[in-house]
């Protein structure tokens, strides 16, 4: 009865001390994709996460102290690279006004400078810029303003209230507040940390990227603030695993406390819970060298005497990086590399058969004519063009359509991700690799009868060297000499996407023809030892899509990973890839979305 009692009591209490509006939320989800367009059509160059509570001030009401609640809120925060957002938001009565709400922080961060001075008169400064450039969201600022006066505390004296008060009326600042002092200001935006807010990273941030504060693995859903120390040249690096005297000051747990640790002590996965617990994840350059610059041993790797032999001098390839948005000349080195022993290679009868239905199913879909509509004379009518000459005659009815002999000019470049994650077993009897080179058969024999040029080319990457293997180019024949090279293949290495995108999209602008199709096919994400995963695997992938999509080629990717609705979408767009369920269905749905692809 007491268990009973007690849990409908602390949802009663919870309940009237949260103070929002239920019926009116409107999430973070759904208001993503214009979020996004706003922000980027205004200038802003920060991804949209979901943001973290943050310590406020104010006067909290008697449930809220009953409940223990009202010290923090989850506020806009913005930082050099992202703009973190409430997942929820119900503050206003008006589900309208909550939308509104969401644009407008949008809009405010892509003006926001951290040079105009401390947070209030940065807001101040910004909200200015964004009403100048962005006059129809006048009128929504000025219900907004008003919603926010509605929900301030009443001011009964000078302070930081009476002084944000006026600042929202007046859009002047008179003097500085700290934003942890007063009640939170939800159309205004919080920065993340010193920093960050100014947009300052570390050396080696630059050049490996930071690693992530959570063990792998672990998903962390919203943004994090996080402050740097500058670690002690006085103090003296202590032997791993001993502890400090008990003479030295006891620290908080916010505190950072320079243990050195020993090489083999592993995380106890508890990071992200504890990240959780803290306001701001304190960062501190430790001496001895950095995480990314340690040896690494995988044992995985095939020794020097049994690897692939390279094959000319390379070729220099850029690559993006998302702190600076821009491109790094000369980042990456593209090495062909070829089989030491390549011997001859028989498909088996069956994939064989498979191969050959499927090159009479392409061989039809090109043979098949096209309509040519909107025609004086024909075979047929166009019911579209007769339904907008009658509604808008003009001139002779143009109201027929009739058959042609389509005419091609295409030329098809298949990348294969030979990265490590191939080695391991698709189904019972195959390896990922042996799905791929069946694949790769399949792709090769259904387009040799088309006329259609096609090359293959697989890679994969260590660290900033990307590992090229010509299969097939586009002046060879298909023969057996692509077969020895396909019944050679092996698993590599890493997934250096971007860069294998970049190569790939050189080869495909040399071809003269006026359509060129890029298919990546892949098993898994951007990795590689150096930090080229998570956001910066991710962003570089995604502007060598979109260099290819400039160059005039049509980029797509297939692959039959898992993850690959959550990763995929985000790299190629909506409509730019495609998910193979069942690995052993990779040969015929691939000359299946060729011939989509092609028509």
């Amino acid at each position: 009865m007491e268990e009973w009692i007690g849990q409908h009591w602390h949802r009663f209490v919870t309940a009237q001390a949260d103070g929002t509006h239920a019926d009116a939320a409107v999430s973070l989800a759904e208001m993503q994709r214009p979020i996004a367009l706003l922000l980027h059509a205004a200038g802003g160059q920060a991804r949209v996460a979901p943001a973290a509570p943050v310590a406020v001030g104010g006067e909290r009401t008697l449930w809220q102290r009953l409940a223990g609640a009202g010290r923090r809120a989850p506020l806009g925060q913005l930082d050099a690279e992202v703009l973190a957002l409430p997942e929820r938001l119900a503050v206003h009565a008006d589900a309208g006004l909550n939308r509104d709400l969401y644009l407008w922080l949008a809009a405010l961060a892509a003006h926001l400078d951290p040079r105009d001075g401390d947070w209030l008169q940065a807001n101040l400064a910004a909200t200015q810029r964004t009403l100048a450039a962005l006059p129809g969201l006048r009128a929504r600022w000025q219900r907004l303003r008003e919603a926010e006066l509605a929900l301030r505390p009443t001011a009964t004296e000078l302070g930081p209230e009476r002084a944000v008060q006026a600042a929202l009326r007046a859009l002047r600042a008179t003097a500085p507040v700290d934003p942890r002092d007063v009640a939170p200001v939800w159309c205004w935006l919080r920065p993340c940390a010193g920093a960050l807010w100014s947009g300052a990273a570390d050396a080696a941030d630059e050049a490996g990227g930071a690693p992530p504060p959570h063990p792998p693995g672990a998903r962390v859903t919203t943004l994090r603030q996080r402050r740097r120390v500058q670690h002690q040249d006085g103090e003296a690096a202590r032997a791993p695993l001993l502890l400090a005297p008990k003479s030295e000051w006891l620290k908080t747990f916010t505190d950072p406390f320079p243990i050195d640790r020993a090489q083999d002590d592993h995380d106890d996965g508890d990071a992200a819970t504890a990240a959780e617990e803290l306001d701001a994840l304190t960062l501190q350059r430790q001496p001895g060298p950095s995480l990314a610059a340690r040896v690494r041993f995988d044992l995985d790797l095939p020794a020097a005497s049994a690897d692939d032999l390279p094959v000319g001098e390379g070729e220099w390839l850029s690559e993006w990086d998302p702190r600076r948005q821009t491109l790094v000349p000369r980042r990456v080195l593209a090495q062909a590399m070829a089989a030491r022993d390549p011997v001859p290679w028989q498909p088996a009868p069956a994939l064989r058969a498979q191969a050959a239905r499927l090159r009479r199913r392409l061989a039809l879909q090109q043979a098949a004519p096209r309509w040519l509509r909107g025609q004086r004379d024909g075979e047929a009518l166009d019911l579209d063009a007769c339904v907008r000459h009658l509604s808008h005659p003009v001139g002779v009815a143009a109201v027929y359509q009739r058959p042609v002999r389509a005419q091609r000019e295409l030329a098809s470049l298949l990348l294969a991700d030979l990265s490590l994650s191939t080695d391991a077993h698709a189904n019972d009897q195959q390896r990922v690799i042996d799905v791929i080179r069946d694949a790769l058969f399949t792709f090769g024999e259904a387009l040799s009868g088309s006329g259609d040029a096609f090359a293959m080319l697989g890679f994969s990457s260590v660290r900033r060297q990307l590992r090229l293997h010509a299969l097939k180019g586009f002046d060879e024949r298909w023969g057996a000499g692509v077969h020895a090279r396909l019944g050679a293949l092996k698993p590599g290495y890493y997934t250096r996407m971007g860069a294998a995108l970049r190569a790939a999209t050189l080869r495909l602008q040399q071809r003269p023809e006026r359509q060129r199709l890029l298919i990546l096919l892949t098993d898994g994400k951007p990795h590689d030892l150096d930090g080229y995963e998570g956001r910066l695997g991710q962003e570089d992938t995604r502007q060598a899509v979109q260099e290819a999509r400039a160059a005039g080629l049509l980029p797509f990717a297939v692959s039959i990973d898992e993850t690959a609705p959550e990763a995929l979408p985000q790299l190629f767009g909506s409509q730019g890839w495609a998910w193979v369920r069942r690995p052993d269905e990779l040969p015929a749905r691939l000359a299946t979305l060729y011939g989509q692809l092609t028509r």
